[in-house]
């Protein structure tokens, strides 16, 4: 029987001289299930179910509490593309992690730190890379543009690394 972490002070049944059992993937703990001795650590998000078993005793109800861990969004930008003497078509891939957000992408022709924006845009909740992009006018021709996206959710904002392209 492994020993991991768990907190017994909150939300775990309390039987006196009991010894605390939990699992992480919401099934009902038993006898043999992992025991918590410290503060449970979680690194993802888990359905933790506890019990407490005291030697001549029966087993205390079984306690179940949801832990969602968010984390900042993954964004990686993509080249470029539909590039004429006034407009392109700019990307990004975003990992938001499951979780709903908002994006938009800042341009301009400051290589360093774009001060444009597009309009903000919703970013649905899914668990797989998604493809972000914002369609420019109105740019000079033969210009060198820079951009980069900000995605934000829950777990935070990121922002993907700045790309360049020149319009014909």
């Amino acid at each position: 029987m492994s020993q991991e972490n768990c907190n017994t002070a909150q939300d775990a049944p309390e039987t006196p001289g009991g010894i605390l059992h939990y699992t992480l993937d919401g099934t009902a703990p038993t006898s043999s299930s992992a025991v918590c001795t410290v503060p449970l650590l979680l690194q993802y998000s888990a359905t933790v179910s506890a019990i407490s078993i005291a030697p001549h005793d029966l087993p205390s109800a079984v306690a179940i509490a949801k832990y969602f861990i968010a984390v900042s969004p993954a964004v990686h930008t993509e080249p470029a593309s539909a590039l004429t003497t006034t407009t392109a078509t700019i990307r990004a891939l975003v990992k938001p992690f499951g979780v709903a957000g908002m994006y938009d992408f800042q341009f301009g022709t400051n290589s360093v730190n774009p001060t444009g924006m597009t309009a903000t845009m919703t970013l649905p909740a899914t668990s797989n890379a998604a493809t972000m992009n914002a369609n420019l006018t109105g740019l000079t021709t033969k210009t060198t543009y820079s951009y980069r996206a900000v995605v934000t959710t829950v777990g935070g904002t990121s922002s993907s690394a700045i790309f360049s392209f020149t319009t014909n």
